[in-house]
């Protein structure tokens, strides 16, 4: 069967050169291994692949099948990703709380500084002696100025690093799969591998990284520009190249080359979409609010950087040369002088010998000129940091992580199997909206309760009579006793595991797996916690469902079923009364009933209504009393409603009396088996004792209205 060979075969060819270019940045770097000196000859080389390979594939042919491939893909890609943030959450979280904020470095503390001075309203520019006695600010705007919320509401700085990456990243995926669209499977699994062991590496082996660089704020702008050049999209490429000129400027020299490729080889209106949108930018980010006002200062800033690469010719710390995948390590530390020539020449020869090729070739054969503009920049920022005197391993992140940028454009521009262009997708359909909802939900939870998840098993949940005992009649079922009996209460003669509010369900689930895994009772604190919190995140789907059959919008749908489901009264209940904290209990229910009425009273809803009613009545009886009630209630309004037509209705009316009727039977009929004793009471203490009146509501001194009429009353008494 015919298919697209070549580009199937440069697609692979990509995303080898992507995984071998991390992993000479990162695992290969090893001070006195194997690959001290190859790693950086495989990184160089590795980047000029990527810069070359994407130019070669220009066959638009349609109409052959791909081999491998997957319309899934996009999806898995997105989950992958989720997958990524939550692991760096559950890491990085933690280890902030053990560090000293920002490790020792001055970066950092640095761009806090500038952020301070910005919304004090002082001079931002100038000596800055509260981080070393001859300290500047040497960063640019767009360097310090994403960190302005962390230091306005005071969290910790480092989380804006995570943020920019990750909505980098999602910038990238997002926008290039946002159809679903099939894309061949091998080279997307290398290239997730890559992303993986990339940012796994500064998780794990180089975890400094997260502790005091703010690179990955860069890296974001960086991807941003590289994203713009691949869309072609010139008012996204000027701001991208001004955000990148004041945050790092190693693209500095490509700038004008790229000015000038446009200016020659576009359309004179891209040329001046590109234009204005650089120029107004930068003049608004940078010229008029601080340039103008002194000009000399960030003239002489690049010299700062000169005398920080010549601390190494000083104090000849040549082992630093281990901790850089440039060519640094080919030169001695006193050539630092020739590297600086050999990264201005190289830096702005290498994009426009580039672009003149390109231009040569296109007469003899197919280019595709769509990559040229991330070709030279990426082509830019290899001999610029290739040449760099400051051997810091983090400085080519940047170069690295903007790959991943072009291979998923590269995967994205797979053949299509059908010569039909497809047809138009929103960007949120459903699927893609109920996993944006577990996501979203599952990183506000572990945002809010990082400690709670983390230490679940070490945190005890309600420090109070209740909490001891719902922990302990799990435990001790667990431990000495199976079936419907309890030995841990109500000695000697036990009671039925219904009402000692352990959770029967639940702990007949566990009973068996504890036989097998002993080890699991040791970790039941986190086992209930964990339970309980992942019912917000089912919470959370099931309003998204149910929000969806009212025709919300997806994205509506998603954020704010998010918000719902942690505004949830039942969360209270995490402190104690475990069995009653399942907040996914409601949601489920009411998706449930809608979904009955939407389909005029479907079997199939009929089933899963009354399984569900009966499953949480074996959790805790309340939930068989709230629910079924609700549900006869809703019975009956709609038969009032609907008097006349009582006789068409029957049969709905009736299942959903039936839905609540039969876990009733089920349940009771269970205690009828299991239950020796026969004299309980058949109503609970309290429901009349326990009650509020008309007074208690509206003239109470705590209620709302009653404090407003006695503070209405008392004003109107003193002013008379």
């Amino acid at each position: 069967m015919k298919f697209f060979t070549r580009y199937y075969f440069l697609a692979f060819l990509l995303s080898i050169s992507i995984l071998l270019e991390t992993l000479a940045y990162t695992y290969m770097q090893q001070e006195g291994g194997r690959w001290y000196y190859s790693s950086s000859v495989i990184y160089f080389l590795a980047g000029l692949a990527i810069c070359i390979l994407p130019l070669l594939y220009n066959d638009r042919q349609q109409g052959a099948k791909a081999p491998f491939v997957s319309k899934y893909l996009p999806g898995a890609f997105f989950l992958f990703l989720g997958l990524l943030l939550i692991y760096h959450l559950l890491i990085l979280i933690p280890l902030y709380n053990r560090w000293p904020r920002y490790w020792g470095g001055d970066m950092l503390p640095t761009i806090k500084l500038a952020c301070e001075r910005l919304l004090n309203g002082k001079r931002i520019y100038g000596p800055a002696p509260e981080i070393f006695a001859h300290s500047i600010i040497p960063y640019l705007p767009t360097m310090w100025l994403p960190f302005v919320p962390a230091v306005l509401f005071d969290f910790d700085m480092r989380h804006t690093t995570l943020i920019v990456l990750f909505l980098s990243l999602s910038l990238i995926i997002f926008l290039n799969f946002k159809n679903r669209i099939k894309i061949p499977l091998l080279p997307a699994l290398i290239g997730a591998t890559a992303l993986f062991l990339l940012l796994n590496y500064f998780l794990i082996k180089d975890y400094g990284f997260w502790a005091m660089v703010e690179e990955p704020v860069v890296a974001g702008f960086y991807v941003l520009l590289a994203f713009a050049l691949l869309r072609n999209n010139y008012w996204l490429i000027g701001l991208g190249i001004t955000c990148c000129i004041l945050s790092r400027y190693s693209l500095l020299l490509w700038v004008p080359v790229y000015f000038g490729y446009v200016y020659l080889t576009k359309p004179k209106t891209d040329f001046w979409k590109l234009f204005i949108s650089f120029s107004v930018s930068i003049t608004l980010l940078f010229v008029i609010p601080f340039f103008i006002w002194d000009p000399v200062y960030f003239i002489k800033i690049p010299s700062t950087y000169e005398d920080g690469s010549m601390f190494w010719v000083r104090n000849n710390v040549e082992e630093h040369a281990y901790h850089t995948v440039g060519l640094y390590k080919f030169f001695h530390s006193t050539q630092v002088g020739l590297m600086f020539k050999l990264e201005l020449i190289t830096s702005f020869l290498a994009p426009l010998l580039l672009f003149i090729t390109v231009r040569r070739l296109q007469k003899k054969t197919s280019i595709n000129e769509g990559y040229l503009g991330y070709g030279s920049l990426k082509i830019s920022l290899l001999f610029f940091y290739g040449f760099v005197q400051a051997p810091y391993t983090y400085l080519s992140f940047v170069p690295t992580l903007m790959s991943f940028a072009v291979l998923f454009k590269f995967l994205s521009d797979s053949p299509e199997e059908d010569p039909a262009p497809p047809a138009p997708t929103k960007y949120f359909t459903p699927v893609r909206g109920a996993v944006f909802t577990i996501l979203l939900t599952t990183v506000l939870l572990v945002v809010y309760y990082s400690h709670q998840i983390t230490e679940a098993n070490h945190l005890n949940y309600g420090q109070w009579g209740d909490g001891y005992k719902n922990y302990f009649t799990v435990a001790y079922y667990l431990k000495h006793d199976f079936g419907a009996h309890f030995t841990g209460m109500n000695y000697p003669y036990g009671e039925n595991v219904i009402f000692c509010d352990n959770q029967p369900i639940i702990s007949w689930i566990l009973k068996p797996v504890s036989l097998v895994f002993p080890a699991i009772t040791n970790y039941l604190h986190a086992i209930i916690a964990w339970l309980l919190l992942l019912s917000v995140v089912v919470a959370a789907y099931f309003i998204y469902k149910t929000l969806l059959l009212f025709e919300v919008t997806e994205l509506h749908a998603a954020i704010f079923s998010s918000l719902i489901a942690l505004l949830s009264p039942q969360l209270p209940r995490f402190m104690g009364h475990f069995a009653l904290g399942y907040s996914c209990f409601l949601p489920l229910l009411i998706y449930l009933l809608v979904k009955y009425f939407k389909t005029g009273g479907s079997r199939s809803v009929f089933i899963y209504l009354t399984v569900v009613l009966t499953f949480f009545s074996f959790i805790h009886v309340y939930y068989l009393g709230m629910g079924g009630m609700f549900i006869v209630l809703l019975a009956l309004v709609f038969a009032i409603s609907n008097a006349r037509q009582i006789r068409k209705y029957f049969r709905f009316i009736g299942g959903l009396v039936l839905s609540s009727v039969i876990p009733f039977v089920v349940l009771k009929a269970y205690l009828f088996l299991t239950d020796p004793v026969t004299d309980r009471p058949h109503s609970p203490w309290g429901f009349v004792d326990s009650r509020s009146s008309v007074e208690d509501i509206l003239l109470h001194p705590n209620s709302f209205t009653g404090q407003a009429i006695r503070q209405w009353f008392l004003s109107s008494t003193l002013g008379s």
